[in-house]
């Protein structure tokens, strides 16, 4: 149910851990007090900035109604709206946005298929909270496959993942090479990562297909829908849900017009999906011609899978997020962060939420921290390696030497020769990694407990995961 303002009042001004969220944008690039915030309460106010926590906090208490604080980009100099005072200066000295955190944006309303509505919804919009619990996965999976896209293939490391309060999640990339992207470099990246439908919008399109195929993720993108939808979420139990599955296919003859039907008929979801695929398999070895129809199924099982990101929170270096650890208003719940070995096994209904007696001893607790949540995960593929045999090993290794003599006691370590990092496929015999193996990682791994857990209308407790740290 929608929170009173009372309590969203007494949360800001005596609970809101506005210190962590203080720590969490402030650096050495970016400066507390360069940092733009913005209040959504009794009216929006934006260009609102402060040189210490408590400042902030005093701040953001000063708009009525306060319901979400909010972070934005960090500016040159000051925050301000018009980044000039009277036209004397000129534009290259204007105070404007110029660096922010990447972030990506995931919205459980984006997934078509997903049914998200109920009798029990507690807010205007007709949002069931249970049923966006139930639909975590799908959000846990875009988490997964935008840091395995984001950490393989374009170098960044640092993330943190926040759940919104509701129906999403936030991924932070706190890089500092992120901070430095323009609006071009992150629109790029947001069109590298997200979501491409095809003409009917029903499925990926082809492109996409052959996206997943050349960026190795194929398989790990249908074992996911196979143990993590199907079978753990119950994607295709219900009849409706395997009807919309077989018209997205779209396929016709060789035994397939009776497909959904056929389907329908079968005790669970499971069952409907290993019939589904096995006709379609065989209609496309009884034909050479009809090859394309296991394409089709692949494009299909894409579209329930793949991240469909908001676009615009990813590109534009202006753009505000709700702060991590806001209360949501309309369930009371607090947008902890999620530690990198729950984001599948995540439970939204575990979090702490205001009316909660034991509320600031949790809000104090690991489960909550910001500094515990940010990880640093290293690629998968990339391994120290000798790229030209042990004189070349020999010969970075004397100069990694001299590096350390030379530098002063305090000094950070010296960055490792690009030379000296290669991807197995380059020099190691046998197939390269799969992204599948990384998801049957330990702590990622699809075992009974955690599908269990994503049994729709079943309580789910948390998984047990590993250390937070990155």
């Amino acid at each position: 149910m929608p929170c009173s303002e009372r309590d969203l009042e007494d949360y800001y001004r005596t609970l809101y851990p506005v210190e962590a969220v203080a720590w969490l944008v402030n650096g050495p690039d970016a400066p507390l007090a360069q940092r733009e915030f913005a209040a959504e309460g009794a009216y929006y106010k934006r260009y609102i900035s402060a040189r210490s926590a408590s400042e902030l906090r005093a701040a953001l208490l000063q708009v009525p109604g306060l319901k979400a604080p909010q972070i934005g980009p960090v500016y040159s100099g000051a925050v301000t709206r018009t980044g000039f005072q009277g036209g004397e200066l000129a534009p290259e000295q204007y105070s404007r946005p110029h660096r922010r955190e990447l972030i990506f944006d995931v919205d459980l309303t984006d997934y078509e298929f997903l049914d998200l509505s109920g009798p029990t919804a507690g807010d205007p919009t007709g949002l069931n909270l249970e049923a966006c619990d139930r639909a975590w996965p799908v959000a846990g999976l875009a988490v997964f496959f935008l840091k395995y896209l984001l950490r393989e293939h374009l170098g960044f490391c640092e993330f943190l993942v926040v759940y919104s309060g509701r129906r999403g999640v936030h991924l932070w990339v706190l890089d500092d090479a992120a901070l430095l992207l323009s609006d071009e470099a992150r629109g790029a990246i947001a069109s590298f990562v997200n979501f491409a439908p095809d003409k009917s919008k029903t499925r990926a399109s082809s492109s996409m297909r052959q996206f997943c195929q050349t960026y190795d993720v194929l398989d790990a993108v249908w074992d996911a829908f196979e143990s993590i939808l199907v079978e753990g979420m119950g994607l295709l139990d219900d009849v409706g849900a395997r009807e919309s599955f077989v018209e997205r296919l779209a396929l016709a003859g060789e035994g397939l017009e009776h497909l959904a039907d056929e389907a329908g008929r079968k005790s669970d979801g499971v069952a409907a999906w290993k019939y589904i695929k096995t006709k379609v398999f065989d209609a496309a070895k009884r034909h050479s011609k009809r090859g394309w129809f296991v394409e089709r199924l692949q494009e299909v099982v894409i579209a329930y899978v793949w991240p469909r990101i908001d676009f615009n929170v990813t590109k534009a270096v202006n753009h505000l997020i709700k702060s991590p650890l806001v209360a949501h208003p309309k369930t009371g719940r607090i947008a902890v962060p999620v530690p990198r070995d729950e984001v599948l096994a995540f439970d939204p209904s575990c979090v702490p939420k205001l009316g909660d007696a034991d509320l600031a001893e949790r809000l104090a607790s690991r489960s909550c921290s910001l500094q515990l949540a940010r990880s640093r995960e290293p690629p998968l593929n990339a391994v120290a390696l000798p790229r030209r045999g042990k004189q070349r090993a020999a010969k970075g290794s004397r100069r990694r030497q001299q590096q350390q003599q030379q530098a002063p006691a305090d000094a950070p370590p010296p960055l490792v020769d690009v030379e000296d990092v290669v991807f197995p496929m380059d020099e190691v015999e046998g197939p390269r990694p799969r992204e599948v193996d990384r998801l049957r990682h330990p702590g990622l791994r699809f075992e009974d407990p955690r599908r269990r857990a994503f049994v729709p209308n079943r309580s789910s407790p948390l998984a047990e995961g590993g250390s937070t740290r990155g």
